[in-house]
Protein backbone atom coordinates (compact mmCIF):
# COMPACT_ATOMS: atom_id res chain seq x y z
CA UNK A 1 0.00 0.00 0.00
CA UNK A 2 2.93 2.31 0.68
CA UNK A 3 3.80 2.14 -3.02
CA UNK A 4 0.57 3.90 -4.01
CA UNK A 5 1.12 7.61 -4.41
CA UNK A 6 -1.46 10.11 -3.18
CA UNK A 7 -2.15 11.07 -6.78
CA UNK A 8 -2.81 7.44 -7.78
CA UNK A 9 -4.92 6.92 -4.64
CA UNK A 10 -7.08 9.91 -5.63
CA UNK A 11 -7.45 8.51 -9.17
CA UNK A 12 -8.58 5.14 -7.85
CA UNK A 13 -11.04 6.73 -5.43
CA UNK A 14 -12.50 8.93 -8.16
CA UNK A 15 -12.93 6.02 -10.56
CA UNK A 16 -14.39 3.82 -7.81
CA UNK A 17 -17.25 6.29 -7.35
CA UNK A 18 -18.69 5.10 -10.67
CA UNK A 19 -17.07 1.66 -10.97
CA UNK A 20 -16.82 -0.34 -7.71
CA UNK A 21 -15.55 -3.41 -9.58
CA UNK A 22 -11.96 -2.81 -8.47
CA UNK A 23 -11.13 -6.45 -9.15
CA UNK A 24 -11.60 -5.79 -12.88
CA UNK A 25 -9.50 -2.69 -13.38
CA UNK A 26 -7.33 -1.86 -10.37
CA UNK A 27 -3.98 -3.64 -10.24
CA UNK A 28 -3.29 -2.08 -6.84
CA UNK A 29 -6.42 -3.71 -5.43
CA UNK A 30 -5.51 -7.10 -6.90
CA UNK A 31 -2.08 -6.75 -5.32
CA UNK A 32 -3.58 -5.70 -1.96
CA UNK A 33 -5.71 -8.85 -1.87
CA UNK A 34 -2.97 -11.23 -3.01
CA UNK A 35 -0.49 -9.81 -0.48
CA UNK A 36 -2.88 -9.96 2.48
CA UNK A 37 -4.88 -13.17 1.98
CA UNK A 38 -2.80 -16.06 3.20
CA UNK A 39 -4.70 -19.36 3.24
CA UNK A 40 -8.03 -21.03 3.81
CA UNK A 41 -8.28 -22.92 7.11
CA UNK A 42 -11.96 -23.87 6.88
CA UNK A 43 -11.42 -27.60 7.25
CA UNK A 44 -9.21 -27.18 10.31
CA UNK A 45 -11.45 -24.59 12.00
CA UNK A 46 -14.63 -26.59 11.30
CA UNK A 47 -13.00 -29.71 12.74
CA UNK A 48 -11.87 -27.89 15.89
CA UNK A 49 -15.26 -26.21 16.33
CA UNK A 50 -17.02 -29.57 16.13
CA UNK A 51 -14.45 -31.14 18.46
CA UNK A 52 -15.05 -28.37 21.01
CA UNK A 53 -18.40 -29.96 21.88
CA UNK A 54 -16.53 -32.89 23.42
CA UNK A 55 -13.16 -31.33 24.23
CA UNK A 56 -13.18 -28.12 26.24
CA UNK A 57 -9.45 -27.81 25.53
CA UNK A 58 -10.01 -27.24 21.82
CA UNK A 59 -8.18 -24.06 20.73
CA UNK A 60 -11.27 -22.95 18.81
CA UNK A 61 -14.78 -23.22 20.28
CA UNK A 62 -18.31 -22.01 19.68
CA UNK A 63 -18.42 -19.99 22.90
CA UNK A 64 -15.69 -17.71 21.57
CA UNK A 65 -17.53 -17.44 18.28
CA UNK A 66 -20.79 -16.36 19.93
CA UNK A 67 -19.00 -13.47 21.63
CA UNK A 68 -17.63 -12.28 18.30
CA UNK A 69 -20.88 -12.66 16.36
CA UNK A 70 -23.11 -10.97 18.94
CA UNK A 71 -21.21 -7.69 18.64
CA UNK A 72 -22.10 -7.33 14.95
CA UNK A 73 -25.78 -6.53 15.35
CA UNK A 74 -26.45 -2.80 15.58
CA UNK A 75 -29.51 -1.09 17.03
CA UNK A 76 -30.21 0.40 13.61
CA UNK A 77 -30.23 -3.08 12.01
CA UNK A 78 -32.60 -4.37 14.68
CA UNK A 79 -35.02 -1.45 14.36
CA UNK A 80 -34.94 -1.71 10.57
CA UNK A 81 -35.82 -5.40 10.75
CA UNK A 82 -38.58 -4.64 13.30
CA UNK A 83 -40.07 -2.03 10.96
CA UNK A 84 -39.95 -4.59 8.11
CA UNK A 85 -41.71 -7.19 10.25
CA UNK A 86 -44.45 -4.68 11.11
CA UNK A 87 -44.61 -3.64 7.46
CA UNK A 88 -44.07 0.04 8.26
CA UNK A 89 -41.37 2.62 7.51
CA UNK A 90 -38.71 3.11 10.18
CA UNK A 91 -40.19 6.58 10.92
CA UNK A 92 -43.42 4.96 12.10
CA UNK A 93 -41.55 2.57 14.37
CA UNK A 94 -39.57 5.45 15.86
CA UNK A 95 -42.84 7.32 16.36
CA UNK A 96 -44.19 4.30 18.25
CA UNK A 97 -41.19 4.39 20.58
CA UNK A 98 -41.72 8.13 21.17
CA UNK A 99 -45.44 7.62 21.89
CA UNK A 100 -44.62 4.89 24.42
CA UNK A 101 -42.39 7.34 26.27
CA UNK A 102 -45.49 9.45 26.96
CA UNK A 103 -48.11 6.74 27.40
CA UNK A 104 -48.27 3.32 29.03
CA UNK A 105 -49.94 1.53 26.12
CA UNK A 106 -50.44 2.36 22.44
CA UNK A 107 -52.61 0.88 19.72
CA UNK A 108 -50.44 0.11 16.71
CA UNK A 109 -51.31 -1.96 13.64
CA UNK A 110 -54.57 -3.06 15.30
CA UNK A 111 -52.88 -4.30 18.50
CA UNK A 112 -52.06 -2.77 21.87
CA UNK A 113 -48.37 -2.47 22.73
CA UNK A 114 -46.51 -1.59 25.90
CA UNK A 115 -42.80 -0.81 26.32
CA UNK A 116 -42.29 -4.38 27.52
CA UNK A 117 -43.92 -5.77 24.36
CA UNK A 118 -41.60 -3.70 22.21
CA UNK A 119 -38.55 -4.72 24.24
CA UNK A 120 -39.53 -8.37 23.82
CA UNK A 121 -39.92 -7.91 20.05
CA UNK A 122 -36.56 -6.12 19.96
CA UNK A 123 -34.84 -9.07 21.69
CA UNK A 124 -36.49 -11.58 19.33
CA UNK A 125 -35.33 -9.68 16.26
CA UNK A 126 -31.82 -9.31 17.71
CA UNK A 127 -31.61 -13.08 18.27
CA UNK A 128 -32.79 -13.70 14.70
CA UNK A 129 -30.15 -11.37 13.28
CA UNK A 130 -27.41 -12.98 15.36
CA UNK A 131 -28.40 -16.45 14.24
CA UNK A 132 -28.41 -15.28 10.60
CA UNK A 133 -24.71 -14.56 10.78
CA UNK A 134 -23.28 -17.62 9.13
CA UNK A 135 -19.63 -18.28 8.49
CA UNK A 136 -18.94 -20.23 5.32
CA UNK A 137 -15.15 -20.13 5.26
CA UNK A 138 -12.25 -19.36 7.59
CA UNK A 139 -9.18 -17.53 6.25
CA UNK A 140 -5.84 -16.47 7.66
CA UNK A 141 -5.22 -12.92 6.50
CA UNK A 142 -2.56 -10.33 7.21
CA UNK A 143 -2.63 -6.71 8.21
CA UNK A 144 -3.62 -4.24 6.83
CA UNK A 145 -6.64 -6.17 5.49
CA UNK A 146 -7.23 -7.77 8.90
CA UNK A 147 -7.24 -4.38 10.62
CA UNK A 148 -9.71 -2.96 8.10
CA UNK A 149 -12.07 -5.92 8.38
CA UNK A 150 -11.97 -5.69 12.19
CA UNK A 151 -12.98 -2.03 11.89
CA UNK A 152 -16.00 -3.11 9.83
CA UNK A 153 -17.08 -5.57 12.53
CA UNK A 154 -16.23 -8.73 10.61
CA UNK A 155 -16.01 -11.95 12.64
CA UNK A 156 -12.60 -13.18 13.78
CA UNK A 157 -11.81 -16.25 15.83
CA UNK A 158 -8.25 -16.97 16.97
CA UNK A 159 -6.86 -14.70 14.26
CA UNK A 160 -8.89 -16.32 11.46
CA UNK A 161 -11.42 -14.26 9.51
CA UNK A 162 -14.90 -15.77 9.30
CA UNK A 163 -15.92 -15.11 5.73
CA UNK A 164 -19.68 -14.81 5.26
CA UNK A 165 -19.64 -15.62 1.55
CA UNK A 166 -18.34 -18.50 -0.51
CA UNK A 167 -17.97 -19.64 -4.08
CA UNK A 168 -16.33 -16.50 -5.40
CA UNK A 169 -12.97 -14.80 -5.26
CA UNK A 170 -12.28 -12.89 -2.07
CA UNK A 171 -11.55 -9.88 -4.26
CA UNK A 172 -15.29 -9.76 -5.03
CA UNK A 173 -16.30 -9.45 -1.35
CA UNK A 174 -17.79 -6.04 -0.64
CA UNK A 175 -16.06 -5.86 2.75
CA UNK A 176 -12.63 -6.29 1.09
CA UNK A 177 -13.36 -3.61 -1.51
CA UNK A 178 -14.44 -1.26 1.30
CA UNK A 179 -11.29 -2.13 3.28
CA UNK A 180 -9.09 -1.11 0.36
CA UNK A 181 -11.03 2.10 -0.29
CA UNK A 182 -10.91 3.04 3.41
CA UNK A 183 -7.12 2.70 3.38
CA UNK A 184 -6.91 4.88 0.27
CA UNK A 185 -9.16 7.51 1.86
CA UNK A 186 -6.83 7.71 4.88
CA UNK A 187 -3.85 7.95 2.55
CA UNK A 188 -5.20 11.00 0.73
CA UNK A 189 -6.58 12.68 3.88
Amino acid sequence: MEQISKTRAKEILKTSETDKDLFNWCEEYKSFISENVSCCVSMEWDYMLKASYEDSGSPVNYEDLQIEVSTEVSTEDIKLRMAESFGVPIKELNSLYEDLEREESISFMGEDYTKEDLEEKYDEVKDELISETEIYEWWIIRDPLKYELEQQGETFLNEAWGRQTSGQSISLDYCCIEAFLNRLNRRVA
